[in-house]
């Protein structure tokens, strides 16, 4: 997903961006849906002799690699909280309300959705991504 300036259409502040994400979420009548969100990035310096990088913090856990050209499933809910990045091929992942977005190479999701009917995924195309688990059951801001 994109990084969006944070005082985009002003002057632009070169201390803070917006990184942009969805969240798949457990709603109280045990359907799913998903939530827009914001993981806010602070510029900082990361290592010597390096230009400053918009930097922002994941709890994590634990991370494991995922490469499948059939990631393709019921409705079920998520093990765990989970962060993931889709690094090659697509997924496309569906809430119980019948809504369907498509994650391609270089998004970032956070999965919730831990009760209830949960999500469908599919995937399109040799896949490979990286579900990092959420420390914390929720994005850092």
């Amino acid at each position: 997903m994109p990084v969006h300036d944070r005082a985009a259409g002003t002057k632009e502040d070169t201390s803070m961006a917006i990184l942009r994400y969805t969240k798949i979420i457990s709603t109280e009548d045990g359907a799913s849906a998903f939530v827009d969100d914001e993981l806010h990035l602070a510029s900082q310096q990361v290592a010597e002799s390096t230009p400053p990088m918009f930097v922002g913090n994941l709890a994590s856990a634990g991370a494991m690699f995922l490469r499948s050209s059939a990631f393709d499933s019921g409705f079920h809910p998520a093990p765990r909280s989970q962060w993931v990045v889709v690094l090659r091929g697509s997924l496309e992942i569906s809430v119980s309300n019948g809504s369907t977005r498509r994650f391609t190479a270089g998004d970032l999701f956070l999965i919730e959705d831990t009760s209830g009917q949960g999500h469908a995924t599919t995937g399109v195309g040799e896949g490979l991504f990286l579900p990092v688990d959420s420390a914390s059951g929720e994005g850092s801001r």
